[in-house]
This record gives structure tokens, sequence and C-alpha cells, in this order.
């Protein structure tokens, strides 16, 4: 496990590294980026609409954990509670 000084640091440096590609590197990360985030969508697009839900495991903070529920749109609702 690592502190979180050092967790910051490796950041920093990521972000000097980031900061310093040229712009055609840039353009290919992005063109890369845009063609994984396509086939992401196909594959997600595959499952049924109500396999993606997350379900929540009941454990210490169980009552106060959101639970998701199926609803319309792509905004989650909240599940309603008795208060």
């Amino acid at each position: 496990k690592f502190t979180r000084e050092e967790m910051q640091a490796v950041t920093t440096r990521l972000a000097e590294l980031w900061k310093s590609i040229s712009p055609s590197e840039l353009a290919q990360c992005k063109a890369e980026a845009d063609v994984l985030k396509e086939q992401y969508e196909a594959e997600k697009a595959k499952f049924p609409p109500g396999s993606l839900k997350r379900h929540h495991k009941k454990g210490k903070k169980g009552k106060n954990q959101t639970v998701i529920v199926e609803g319309s749109g792509e905004k989650p609702k909240r599940a309603r509670t008795a208060y």
C-alpha cells in the first residue's frame, strides 16, 4: 500500500508528462480513445437494459447507501424510503 504523499507525487509526475506531449501524440491518443469508446458502447448495447443496474450489498453502511433502482432515462432514481 502506498502513502498519500507517494500517490500525489506519482499523479503530479504523470500530469507533468501529459502536459509535455506533442500535438501529434495527443491526436493519436484521442483517436485511440474514440475507437475504444465506440467499442465499449457497442458491447454495452448488447446487454439487456436491467442487467447493468447496481445492486448494493448490505454491510456496515447498508442503511445509508444509495440504492440504484431501474428507472426511465439515463439518470438513476433514488429508492423511496419510509420517511
